[in-house]
């Protein structure tokens, strides 16, 4: 009998406009049936990665690099069972 997977996971790249990835971007993944946000700072690569349950999602990014547009941006997705979503965001 196989196992059920109940996990999915989003993964978010953030960029400037010249294709530069954004490291210490804030991300945000909010279930959109409510539930506890969960937020990372992107790594070296400009990515953050979480494993969440399967649903729907908002994922907001907002930055404060120096030349970068400040606004905040956001996406929404649906994650399935073991997939990984890939975001891009360009600021």
């Amino acid at each position: 009998m196989a196992d059920y997977v109940n996990t999915g996971g989003i993964k978010a790249t953030v960029k400037d406009d010249k294709g530069v990835v954004i490291v210490g971007a804030n991300v945000t993944v909010t279930p959109t049936s409510g539930g506890t946000a969960t937020s990372k700072l992107t790594g070296s690569d400009g990515t953050a990665t979480f494993t969440v349950n399967i649903g729907g999602y908002t994922v907001s990014v907002s930055t404060t690099k120096v030349g970068v547009g400040s606004q905040p941006s956001s996406q929404s997705t649906t994650v399935t069972a073991d997939v990984t979503n890939n975001l891009t965001f360009n600021y």
